[in-house]
Parts: structure tokens; C-alpha cells; sequence
């Protein structure tokens, strides 16, 4: 959730769990570049969802940089 103004505000701690895994995820790789899949089994059913929300964790860890 990325409005200040709810309850379940947690875009920081979301950012920074998904940046801190790919940090650690790359220490294990020769390579600057990193793959990784996301979601599940049935996560792609409400694709349309499951797209808006990663959209808005990568702008808000690229408007931080």
C-alpha cells in the first residue's frame, strides 16, 4: 500500500525486503544481472492487479535512488 493516508501503509518495508533480497541474491553471481521469477501458481489471474502493484514498488525504489 503506497497511500500515507491508510491503515496498511507499507510501501518502505516492502521496497526495502524486495531490495535487500536482490542484494543477496547478487553476492552469490558473477553477473550484474539478475533473474527472477514472481508470483505463483495463481497470481496471474488477476494479472491487471498483480502488474499495478510491482509497477508502483519499482517507481517507488527508482524515485529513491
Amino acid at each position: 500500500m503506497d497511500d500515507l493516508t491508510l491503515e496498511g501503509y507499507n510501501i518502505d518495508s516492502k521496497a526495502k525486503q524486495f531490495v535487500d533480497y536482490f542484494k543477496s541474491q547478487a553476492n552469490h553471481f558473477r553477473t550484474s544481472n539478475l533473474m527472477h521469477t514472481m508470483g505463483e501458481d495463481f497470481t496471474y489471474t488477476n494479472s491487471r492487479m498483480w502488474y499495478k502493484n510491482m509497477d508502483k514498488l519499482i517507481k517507488y525504489i527508482n524515485s529513491k535512488e
